[in-house]
C-alpha cells in the first residue's frame, strides 16, 4: 500500500476534546443541581409530615430544610472531590 494515500478514518481524531469537557462540565451542574434540589425538597416533605403528624407548625420542616442543605451539600462534596 502507498504510504502517500491518506486512508479516511486516519483524519478522523475523534471527538473534540473542548466539546467532550464542556458536556462533562455540563453534566457535573446538572447533577449538583439536581441532587441539592432532590435532597432539599425531600427532606422538606418528610419534615413536613411530621409536623403534620406531632401537629406542630413548621419545626421540623425548617429542620429538613437544614438537612435537605447539609445532605445535599455533602454529597455534591463528595462527588467534586471524586474528580480531582
Amino acid at each position: 500500500m502507498d504510504p502517500l494515500i491518506e486512508k479516511p478514518e486516519d483524519k478522523n481524531e475523534g471527538p473534540n476534546k473542548e466539546a467532550v469537557s464542556l458536556g462533562r462540565s455540563l453534566t457535573l451542574v446538572y447533577q449538583i443541581g439536581f441532587t441539592m434540589v432532590f435532597s432539599l425538597l425531600f427532606f422538606l416533605f418528610i419534615g413536613n409530615k411530621i409536623d403534620e403528624w406531632l401537629g406542630t407548625s413548621g419545626l421540623f420542616m425548617i429542620i429538613g430544610i437544614v438537612f435537605g442543605i447539609a445532605g445535599g451539600g455533602y454529597v455534591v462534596f463528595k462527588e467534586i472531590e471524586k474528580l480531582e
